[in-house]
């Protein structure tokens, strides 16, 4: 981004700057995007059927186990699409664009692309499938499992609600409308399908739960993105400089992996041994920086994924 502002006020016509030089990477993280939030939602299914009949709350939720396995083949197809993005990114320089060497990002794709070839595009595919696929999962895992198996808990824990049903679920679902509509007795309580009574609880814990869930999923994918990503990026130090080096034929990955390991076993010794210090550097301004984002974001895809499941409720009934 800063580099697109950078070029915003270095570049002379302006009027074309936006669809040359801005949207491509906002399309290019979009479909990255779509990809992995689309494959997560269409895979569940195949580890928890109940998921297949209700995006937002199935009942029963799905286990941890299940969410990490379709979390990791969401990661899997992400990493498909981010391989030979993370390749362009790595090779893009703010100079070329100012001199005129590309006249805009797509351009500077298509020929470096073009340059490069698909099996070098996609050199590094097994650390970045690794990175995205165990990180995926463990992101969707830890928010499904805060978003819903800890919701109730504290539903059960605060307000003596007991998620015993589908109905008692509906009945927390109810949104201000419905509420407000409802008698007096009724507004403040809830009748399980026990037969329990128990305080209904405010109808904003669920939102501000989902928000908590989403900031506890962007530590847990920092856990394992950003080590690795520090590893990649030393990987793509030692690319970058094979090619410099040897201009006529490229460097089988595996010299490349191996040059990789032992880069990443000099950078331990210059931080007193220690692997932790080496991966976790920077790693709470990193987790300072994404946790915003990505609880505003898991907010949305959860509005959306009960808008899709009202409006299928809605459909089946008629």
């Amino acid at each position: 981004m800063m580099q697109g502002l950078y070029l915003f006020y270095r570049t002379p016509v302006k009027w074309n700057f936006i669809p040359r030089h801005i949207l491509p990477p906002l399309i290019a993280n979009t479909l990255i995007g779509t990809v992995l939030y689309t494959t997560y939602i269409a895979t569940l299914p195949l580890f928890h059927p109940a998921s297949h009949f209700q995006l937002h709350r199935p009942f029963p939720p799905p286990p941890y186990s299940s969410v990490f396995m379709a979390g990791c083949l969401a990661g899997a197809a992400q990493s498909i699409i981010a391989t030979p993005l993370d390749s362009l990114k790595v090779r893009f320089e703010v100079s070329d664009l100012l001199e005129g060497k590309h006249t805009s990002m797509y351009q500077f794709a298509k020929s470096t692309l073009k340059e490069l070839g698909i099996a070098s595009a996609y050199r590094g595919f097994t650390l970045t499938l690794i990175r995205d696929s165990l990180a995926c999962g463990l992101f969707f895992a830890t928010f499904e499992w805060m978003k819903q198996q800890g919701y109730y808990y504290f539903l059960d824990e605060m307000y003596g609600v007991q998620v015993d049903s589908e109905n008692t679920l509906n009945e927390i679902e109810k949104g201000w409308n419905e509420v407000h509509k409802m008698s007096d007795e009724d507004q403040h309580q809830i009748v399980c399908a026990s037969g329990k009574k128990a305080e209904r609880p405010p109808l904003m814990l669920e939102p501000l739960f989902v928000i908590l869930a989403g900031a506890t999923a962007a530590v847990a994918y920092q856990t394992i993105e950003h080590p690795l990503s520090k590893i990649h990026s030393i990987f793509y130090i030692e690319e970058g400089q094979s090619e410099f080096t040897n201009k006529s034929s490229r460097e089988p990955v595996n010299q490349l992996y191996r040059r990789t390991w032992e880069q990443c076993k000099t950078q331990v010794k210059l931080n007193g041994g220690s692997w932790r210090r080496f991966l976790y550097q920077e790693f709470a301004s990193t987790v300072i920086r994404v946790v915003p984002a990505t609880s505003v974001g898991f907010l949305v895809f959860e509005l959306v994924k009960r808008e899709v499941d009202f409006r299928s409720i809605d459909f089946d009934s008629l």
